[in-house]
């Protein structure tokens, strides 16, 4: 988890339901900005946008991987995802 959603998360911990929702909502904002810029990204480096896609782009896969890598490393373990290509493992971790 990257020290930006780190934060995030520290946050959202501290707060009413209310607030919880208006945070959700500042997301969302900052996420479509993102959306952006992963276009332009993609336009200038299309290899790079398909593993992404292919790497983030299925819940279902995602959800998959979580409940394997739950089996060997538990919340507040260490982990290391050595030669990560785009860093999907790490999200389960």
């Amino acid at each position: 988890m990257n020290e930006r959603v780190r934060a995030i998360v520290e946050e959202a911990r501290k707060l009413s339901s209310e607030e919880r929702r208006e945070l959700i909502q500042r997301l969302r904002f900052e996420i479509a900005a993102d959306r952006d810029r992963l276009d332009a990204l993609a336009t200038r480096y299309p290899g790079l946008a398909r593993s992404l896609a292919v790497y983030y782009g299925d819940p279902a896969r995602a959800a998959a991987m979580d409940k394997l890598y739950t089996r060997f490393v538990k919340s507040g373990g260490l982990a290391f995802d050595i030669g990560s290509h785009v860093g999907d493992r790490i999200g389960a971790f």
